[in-house]
């Protein structure tokens, strides 16, 4: 759409030469107005597109599985599964259930004659916001796990925390683990909880809500109590930068390198731990202040707006 200049009268894109209010002559691009919606509709389509990439990992999940536990199936050993689900089948799977995922969607929209990216609210972003947004999403990493270690989470938390990841520190390909657990991760998490879960809770909700939702349904996905915690964090300030910048683009980008760093050891021991967690909180204040401070690109899209 179009805006006179001079009065603000709004037209289409097909426009006369001049204002038919004032004459004016000089016009500017805007986004379309947001569609409004009743509340409970905008909920009930956000849990849904959450709903289904759950659904869709789950049932890859299941449909390979249970071929496993059936061809490697040793009943005199109760542990015989978690043996066969080894770091990188477990990745493979994650993987197949996560590129099942993206290319239903992608038919989805295509089928309805819509703008796949402008669906999943992938808009455009400057360098600067999207080198900000790494900086942010890997000392976050650092951070996060510092205050986790150092706050007295009951045994019982503790060790299903560590049974729940425990993949992460086996002996799989490397490669394999940053592919599946950073990027694909890292993307298609930030596509649905914030592309596609945002966008239609805006609709209908003041932001603010609709940032508090996005954060605990994203959190609700982690599998255990002490990963949905910092998750939640993570997930408003990822929220956050969402409602500023009306893109994916850069939760992604900082998802994506948390996640990296996520899949990494780091020095531990007094004075390397400090070192780090000393840097770490600079860039990350520092990674805020600019996030704040830097723009919105005027050719940024509303994600909100024309979606469904």
């Amino acid at each position: 759409m179009k805006k006179c200049t001079s009065c603000g009268r709004m037209f289409s894109d097909e426009y006369p030469d001049f204002c038919e209010s004032c004459g004016g002559t000089v016009f500017e691009k805007v986004s379309p107005p947001e569609k409004k919606e009743k509340t409970p509709l905008s909920i009930l389509k956000a849990w849904l597109y959450t709903a289904f990439f759950t659904a869709v990992n789950y049932a890859v999940a299941f449909a390979a599985i249970i071929p496993l536990a059936i061809i490697y199936l040793d009943p005199e050993d109760p542990d015989y599964l978690t043996k066969i689900l080894t770091t990188d089948i477990s990745n493979l799977i994650t993987l197949a259930g996560y590129v099942l995922f993206a290319v239903l969607l992608t038919v989805f929209f295509l089928i309805r004659k819509k703008n796949v990216l402008r669906e999943t609210g992938i808009g455009k972003c400057s360098l600067p916001v999207l080198a900000v947004s790494a900086l942010f999403g890997v000392s976050a990493n650092y951070l996060y796990s510092f205050v986790i270690g150092v706050i007295p989470w009951p045994d019982s938390l503790l060790e299903a925390h560590n049974d729940a990841y425990a993949l992460l520190d086996g002996d799989g390909n490397i490669l394999l683990t940053v592919v599946t657990v950073a990027l694909f991760t890292g993307i298609l998490e930030e596509v649905v909880y914030r592309g596609l879960v945002m966008t239609r809770l805006r609709r209908s909700v003041h932001p603010a809500v609709a940032c508090v939702i996005s954060a605990l349904l994203f959190s609700f996905a982690h599998p255990s109590v002490i990963s949905a915690v910092y998750t939640a964090v993570f997930g408003l300030c990822l929220a956050l930068i969402f409602e500023k910048y009306r893109s994916a683009l850069p939760c992604i980008v900082s998802h994506v390198c948390f996640n990296v760093v996520a899949c990494f050891d780091y020095p531990e021991g007094g004075g390397a731990t400090l070192i780090i967690l000393g840097v770490s909180a600079v860039f990350h204040l520092t990674s805020i202040i600019a996030l704040i401070k830097l723009p919105r690109t005027r050719e940024t899209q509303s994600a909100a707006a024309d979606v469904i």
